[in-house]
């Protein structure tokens, strides 16, 4: 069963559009450390808004949300917050599932977001781990690399990184993030 799932995954991600790297699409430097852009659905009008950061070995990691996903993912980036400041004032740790929420669609796949509430210490962070889903099952998967599939890509991030996910997220859901290609610097 796992071979099924793992040549699933294989032959969605081998047919599915790649994603072009952020420096062709004019990503914009978030001051708290990661980057995004829009990016246009190979078929159709849709625009997917990707966050990306460097992570383990320096690899690029993605995750990205469509306009029609946005209040899903804004509900588990808020429970997160919710969350954190719970546990900083009874000094829990918790290591717990958030939500498994759908964040884009592209080409043949669609694009599952899972937040996860991590506990380091006395530190708090919200991980997202991009992914599919397989016969019903979360499969992490790297957003532009079909390559890698397996691989999981997950990114952290801490409470005031989530917040300027927010902002940015309800700025797109009100178009007020443009795409390079709309700019007037053509």
């Amino acid at each position: 069963m796992k071979l099924i799932i793992t040549l699933l995954c294989t032959v969605a991600a081998l047919i599915s559009p790649v994603m072009s790297s952020a420096d062709e699409l004019g990503a914009k430097q978030d001051e708290t450390g990661f980057t995004y852009y829009l990016k246009d659905a190979a078929f159709g009008s849709k625009s997917t808004l990707i966050f990306q950061k460097r992570g383990y070995q320096g690899r690029m990691e993605r995750f990205g949300v469509e306009k029609e996903y946005i209040d899903d993912n804004v509900a588990a980036l808020n429970k997160f917050l919710k969350w954190a400041t719970k546990a900083k004032e009874q000094g829990d740790t918790v290591n717990k599932e958030i939500a498994l929420v759908l964040g884009f669609e592209f080409g043949i796949v669609n694009f599952w977001n899972k937040y996860d509430f991590k506990t380091e210490g006395h530190y708090y962070a919200l991980s997202i781990t991009p992914g599919n889903k397989v016969l019903f099952q979360f499969m992490p998967a790297a957003v532009d690399d079909p390559k890698n599939s397996q691989n999981s890509y997950v990114m952290y991030f801490n409470e005031s990184q989530a917040s300027n996910i927010i902002k940015l997220l309800m700025a797109f859901k009100e178009d007020k993030i443009k795409n390079v290609q709309d700019s007037d610097y053509q």
